[in-house]
């Protein structure tokens, strides 16, 4: 089956950036969803070939929207450089993090045996 992006628009408060969040559904490929969250400002440059996609992932115990706050100031920088252009940034969360995880949570259950029971 071919795989499947869900999307709704948001704005995130205080700032001029907006976000799109998508879950990709790879089944039965890949077992488990994914989550990302495309964002962008009203400087991107959404229809130059040759601005940039940004992509970040995440440490262990984080989840994508930890990135938030750097984008805003990593994007406003670039734009008052002028020198680089970016399309968009794509956030990814790991599919045992955040969003991705509740929605993974019987298949990460699957074959688990706790080591001890409390």
């Amino acid at each position: 089956s071919p795989s499947v992006l869900v999307s709704c628009t948001t704005r995130i408060q205080a700032s001029r950036m907006q976000s799109k969040p998508y879950v990709f559904d790879a089944r039965p490929t890949f077992p488990l969803l994914v989550t990302a969250r495309q964002y962008w400002t009203s400087d991107c440059s959404r229809d130059d070939p040759d601005a940039v996609t940004l992509v970040f992932a995440h440490a262990t115990g984080f989840h994508k929207e930890q990135w938030e706050p750097t984008l805003e100031h990593l994007l406003a920088h670039l734009r008052d450089q002028g020198s680089f252009k970016v399309r968009d940034a794509w956030c990814i969360d790991a599919p045992n993090h955040g969003e991705a995880a509740k929605l993974n949570e019987r298949t990460l259950q699957w074959g688990y045996v706790p080591v001890c029971e409390y």
